[in-house]
């Protein structure tokens, strides 16, 4: 009975406090300790909501606005926080069957300027531009033609008769300003004790976007490289390197400011510029009738894993039985693709060929 009347009491003495001035003390000591958190603890917890609401839910393009104004990014992931508002823009009409010119469209240039084409004999460059809509809005229709989006800027011949371009390779410099294309012509098959198989003459030319004409080439001849895909050819800023199948031989280019290609060294062969010098000083050798001295490239990749078996207390023999179990693979190695990872460092892929065909099998 007691604790029934001392409830009652509670009641009311709760609704006596709700409806009286007094009341309002009672209230105001309640939300006391919310009023005590400060801003800066309240602005987190927003922070952290706004953060499990955007990646629970896939947020929306206005919620990635909201987060990229008032919450930011750490600076390293400045790019791929932008990349993310790609998601939610798609193109609102369509055009469906529409009248496309006779060439073979390659892509855009990295800044989004040019549409780079090629003929349909593969032999001419056609850059055209896109054509924003006017004030009023779009003008065109559901049966809207390439002309009509995209305005021609020049049609230039790059290569002569008998090449062709690759298609499927191209790349700019210098922001854009200059674009690099290949040609080839004639790929004869690899017969008897060749590498691999040889174009008649393979080349790379550099085309001026902003005048339409042609600054610079340098040809290959009797050679093969991976033009599809940009398989042979790695391009860091301004510095193109293009890998000789066929030599085993990267080659480094410089392009300069006036769409020249400069020539800077070779690796294959000799990697230091004095290592031609230094084997001449040591005297001729006696290698086998069979086979060839190793190229230097070669030594440098051998040598490391040999090395790598050395210990502070002796040989690993472990490593050594493996590296020789395994030096008939590592001498067939050869390189079939090259990266460059900055102005110092090259990635090289290197795979063994097969004895019996021409095809690589294996991979290191």
């Amino acid at each position: 009975g007691s604790d029934m009347e001392h409830r009652g009491q509670g009641r009311a003495s709760t609704s006596k406090g709700g409806g009286s001035g007094s009341g309002g003390t009672a209230s105001g000591e309640a939300e006391e300790p919310a009023n005590n958190v400060s801003f800066w603890e309240r602005n987190r917890a927003g922070r952290r909501r706004l953060l499990a609401e955007d990646r629970g839910s896939g947020g929306g393009i206005l919620r990635k606005l909201m987060r990229r104004e008032c919450i930011g990014c750490k600076p390293s992931a400045s790019a791929n926080a932008i990349r993310t508002m790609c998601v939610d823009v798609f193109p609102s009409k369509s055009c469906v069957a529409s009248k496309l010119p006779d060439l073979h469209v390659r892509g855009f240039t990295p800044d989004g300027r040019h549409l780079v084409c090629f003929s349909l004999n593969l032999r001419r460059l056609l850059v055209h531009r896109y054509q924003r809509e006017g004030k009023k809005g779009p003008e065109h229709g559901a049966k809207a033609t390439f002309d009509q989006f995209f305005r021609p800027v020049f049609d230039l011949e790059v290569c002569g008769e008998g090449e062709q371009l690759c298609k499927s390779f191209s790349a700019c410099v210098h922001g854009g300003r200059f674009l690099l294309v290949a040609s080839s012509a004639k790929c004869s098959p690899a017969r008897g004790g060749d590498r691999s198989p040889a174009y008649e003459r393979v080349a790379i030319h550099v085309v001026d976007l902003e005048h339409g004409v042609k600054t610079d080439e340098v040809v290959f001849e009797k050679d093969f490289v991976w033009l599809t895909q940009n398989q042979g050819i790695s391009i860091h800023e301004n510095v193109l390197s293009v890998l000789s199948v066929r030599n085993q031989e990267i080659r480094l280019f410089h392009v300069s400011a006036i769409g020249r290609l400069v020539k800077l060294r070779t690796i294959g062969d000799f990697v230091n510029e004095d290592d031609e010098d230094v084997l001449a000083s040591m005297g001729a050798g006696d290698p086998t009738p069979q086979t060839g001295p190793f190229s230097a490239i070669q030594q440098r990749l051998l040598g490391h894993l040999v090395t790598r078996a050395v210990t502070p207390r002796g040989w690993d023999q472990e490593l050594i039985k493996e590296f020789l179990f395994k030096y008939r693979e590592l001498r067939r190695l050869e390189m079939v693709r090259a990266q460059l990872l900055g102005g110092d460092h090259l990635l090289i892929r290197f795979e063994a060929k097969d004895r019996g065909g021409d095809d690589f099998a294996g991979a290191a």
